[in-house]
């Protein structure tokens, strides 16, 4: 079977590039498998998980914010503002997050431009919630 090469980018960094059987990602158009021959594409990508499957069947998971992907002939490359690792996570920072942006988004005396904001990182920090729970 024919691997899948794959680069997982951020504006700080190459997080993670190689080959795997599949990867899956969560996109504004739902979820959304990729493989080795996968036709080019270009994808909006949501604050999700992002689940790789190795050569020899197991699963990696990792996070990402915001972003794209874009399928090509030479493989996948997502480009997103976050990614992170499941073991580069805090539970205790990640709720944190959640709790004070879910009470800054509830308080009437926010503005528009703060609650886009306090929504944009409740996406990401739930993102991130569920990844640990997993």
């Amino acid at each position: 079977m024919s691997l899948l090469y794959y680069e997982i980018l951020t504006p700080e960094k190459t997080l993670e590039k190689g080959e795997c059987l599949s990867v899956t990602l969560e996109t504004s158009q739902g979820e959304v498998g990729i493989m080795y021959g996968h036709i080019p594409l270009v994808m909006g990508l949501i604050p999700g998980i992002i689940r790789i499957v190795k050569e020899d069947g197991k699963t990696e998971k990792l996070v990402c914010g915001e972003g794209f992907a874009d399928v090509r002939q030479e493989g996948l490359f997502i480009l997103c503002q976050t990614a992170e690792r499941k073991e580069d996570l805090s539970y205790e920072r990640v709720k944190k997050a959640l709790d004070e942006h879910t009470v800054k988004f509830n308080d009437p005396l926010t503005t528009r431009s703060e609650r886009k904001i306090s929504a944009a990182t409740i996406s990401r920090a739930a993102a991130r919630m569920r990844l640990l729970n997993e």
